[in-house]
């Protein structure tokens, strides 16, 4: 799995450039509670949450991603380290929305993806 990383050294990730950052860092706090519970082996991915991915089909098949709800980015990491499966980052840098605003606001939306770390936990493959 290959991801577009806005958190690796030379990314840009939109709020670097103020000194609060709370999407940035609860993006780094649900990587690193990831990489302690699952990772086994290589690198951690610090952008769980970006879309920007590439994956083989075989390897998204044997990740049997739900089909509901918003936690697919989270998921593929989570599942990617349970199985095993070879993944590497990239630096990349976004750019700020020229069109309105996110709708996963920081709050309601993490605590959405903390639940799916508890499923996640509970879940037997």
């Amino acid at each position: 799995m290959v991801i577009a990383s806005r958190q690796l050294p030379g990314s840009v990730n939109e709020e670097d450039e103020h000194f609060w950052r709370p999407r940035k860092w609860a993006v780094l706090g649900l990587a690193a509670a990831a990489a302690i519970v699952w990772r086994r082996e290589g690198p951690w991915i610090r952008d769980v949450l970006h879309g920007f991915k590439g994956w083989k089909r075989s390897a998204f098949s044997r990740m049997k991603i739900l089909d509901v709800g918003l936690s697919i980015d989270i998921e593929m990491v989570a599942r990617a380290y349970k199985l095993r499966i070879p993944r590497i980052e990239f630096p990349t840098k976004e750019i700020s929305r020229g069109y309105g605003e996110t709708h996963f606001k920081i709050w309601p939306t993490g605590k959405r993806l903390l639940a799916y770390l508890w499923f996640e936990l509970r879940r037997h493959d």
